[in-house]
């Protein structure tokens, strides 16, 4: 957290520090506090699907349905730009597991680096018992 602030404090104009922050809000479920950053994020960059996505995530689990419906129908037609991995979080987040494995796979293929990430990425905790998906991060 410490170190996105700094991030934040030499450029709040850039958007990646804002999302980080979210992430790591995120990753201690204040859901709050995720939901502040991510959408600062959204402010700074608005045709960031994946950004969009994860306020659509916060504003889930704060309960505000409504709101993190209308955050998904925005950043769906901006998901087609991001990459396999952030589509793979999008389809894992909507119940859309079998998308979201084939989409994951493609894109630790590419970045098996990610793989760490995956295992505890917020967006993707309703794979985490399926035993295709433990398969895939290790």
């Amino acid at each position: 957290i410490e170190a996105y602030r700094k991030a934040i404090a030499l450029d709040p104009q850039d958007a990646y520090p804002w999302n980080g922050l979210g992430l790591v809000y995120a990753l201690r479920e204040d859901w709050a506090q995720a939901e502040e950053a991510f959408r600062k994020a959204v402010e700074l960059e608005p045709d960031d699907g994946a950004y969009r996505a994860s306020l659509a995530n916060a504003l889930r689990h704060l309960g505000r349905e409504a709101d993190a419906r209308e955050e998904e129908a925005r950043a769906r037609p901006l998901m087609a730009q991001e990459s396999e991995y952030n589509r793979a979080c999008f389809a894992a987040l909507h119940g859309r597991k079998e998308e979201a494995l084939r989409l994951l796979e493609i894109a630790l293929q590419k970045h098996p680096g990610d793989r760490q990430w995956a295992r505890q990425d917020p967006d993707l905790r309703s794979l985490h018992d399926d035993p295709r998906f433990r398969a895939l991060v290790g």
